[in-house]
């Protein structure tokens, strides 16, 4: 494994942008794209565990590519393309395992409830050599292969991030989750079809693992859990952008109160 150290005494920042070449043989355009001006979210907001500059569902039909500028906080660690500041790797990097250390990262008593900042756009992809590495080929051809890194050039230094910052975020989350047609699954699945709708919000409550399951299937995102959270995850809801709709996956909290370790796909 690589690690990057930025030397900078203003923004002490451990960047493993891009650390898996050897491993995972993933593309970075990450410095090209001005991604690590996302930075400064680290040092204002002791709450983010690391910024990602990938999205697990970030394949051409599970995500808005057009939305280059778009980003989320999520509970789910992702394992390509991250930074963190140094104080968090001298927390951490003592004690790095030599292997799994993507799910030694999501353990919650080593996250303490931390956040991550994902793209809706990733400005990391997989080669056609991802597969000799990318957790020994687990879901590269179905999902890992088709995912869609940006192509342009969008310097967050100048955009406003504030946006992200704990209390705002989740007061815009809330916003679009309410305002977002509430609908069940089969309904859901018809709607998204229909050319007329795109550009609308919709809802789906799930009450359960493999009701999660089901419904994560039918617009084909990825279903599993680590430490039992769905992959992108924000306080249960699990967003993707299919034929132009958004789709916001949420949780029942009269039947889903918090994460459930236990939640496996069979």
């Amino acid at each position: 494994m690589k690690v990057y150290v930025d030397k900078c005494e203003r923004y002490p920042i451990l960047a493993r942008i891009a650390a898996w070449y050897a491993v995972s043989r993933i593309e970075t355009e990450v410095e090209r794209h001005k991604y690590h001006n996302t930075r400064y979210l680290l040092e204002k907001d002791p709450t983010l565990w690391c910024v990602t500059a990938w999205n697990d569902n970030g394949r051409s039909n599970s995500s808005d590519v057009t939305d280059v500028t778009k980003l989320y906080r999520s509970d789910f660690m992702a394992g390509l393309g991250w930074m963190m500041t140094s104080k968090t790797w001298q927390e951490v990097g003592p004690n790095w395992p030599a292997i799994a250390w993507d799910d030694w990262m999501r353990d919650p008593l080593r996250r303490k409830g931390r956040q991550c900042i994902r793209p809706e756009v990733g400005r990391t992809g997989m080669t056609s050599h991802g597969e000799l590495g990318a957790s020994s080929g687990q879901f590269f051809a179905t999902y890992l292969m088709d995912i869609r890194a940006n192509t342009g050039y969008t310097d967050f230094g100048k955009i406003d991030l504030d946006y992200l910052l704990p209390e705002n975020f989740e007061k815009k989350m809330k916003k679009e989750v309410e305002s977002a047609i509430e609908m069940d699954i089969d309904d859901a699945v018809q709607f998204v079809d229909f050319h007329e709708n795109r550009g609308k919000s919709i809802r789906i409550m799930y009450d359960g693992c493999h009701d999660y399951i089901k419904k994560a299937d039918a617009f084909g995102i990825m279903h599993d859990f680590k430490a039992g959270v769905p992959r992108t995850a924000y306080d249960g809801i699990v967003t993707c952008f299919y034929n132009g709709v958004r789709v916001y996956l949420v949780p029942d909290r009269t039947k889903v109160p918090a994460y459930d370790p236990t939640w496996a796909v069979p």
